[in-house]
């Protein structure tokens, strides 16, 4: 349901699922999810929390725990979680890019640039990840960072 857009039916049947078996951290994973989806953001980061007290070596949870705390515009609170998904997973180009803009929008622009070129050397072609290293390198002035 959540990848054919249905968050709210997914969230819903989720939710149910999570009643019986509380402890499934797929079931409650994939709640947080539905609920980022739906813009629940202070939701999803209590499903997604308890889903690392489950999984706490889980790089995605972490990733997406960062997306939320980016969405609700909270760089600082942001920052640990996106570390640990580069810690836990590396090679996660997407994960140094949300990280590079927390640590942007906290003003730790040297960092950031740092990490934006190693997501690069993960990802040469993403265009995406070049347009936000191309901002941090003109001090983020008349661009925006793109999570």
């Amino acid at each position: 349901m959540l990848q054919a857009g249905k968050a709210a039916e997914a969230a819903a049947k989720l939710e149910e699922s999570l009643l019986l078996n509380p402890d499934d951290p797929v079931a409650r994973y994939n709640y947080g999810l539905a609920l980022l989806m739906l813009d629940q953001l202070d939701k999803g980061i209590v499903q997604l929390t308890k889903v690392l007290e489950l999984r706490p070596a889980d790089p995605d949870v972490y990733y997406y725990l960062g997306r939320a705390w980016l969405a609700k515009e909270e760089f600082k609170g942001a920052i640990s979680p996106l570390q640990e998904a580069v810690r836990l997973k590396p090679e996660d180009a997407l994960a140094r890019n949300a990280l590079a803009v927390a640590l942007a929008k906290t003003g730790n622009l040297t960092f950031a640039s740092t990490q934006l070129k190693e997501a690069l050397r993960r990802d040469p072609t993403n265009q995406h990840i070049r347009e936000n290293l191309q901002c941090i390198e003109i001090q983020m002035v008349g661009c925006t960072l793109k999570p």
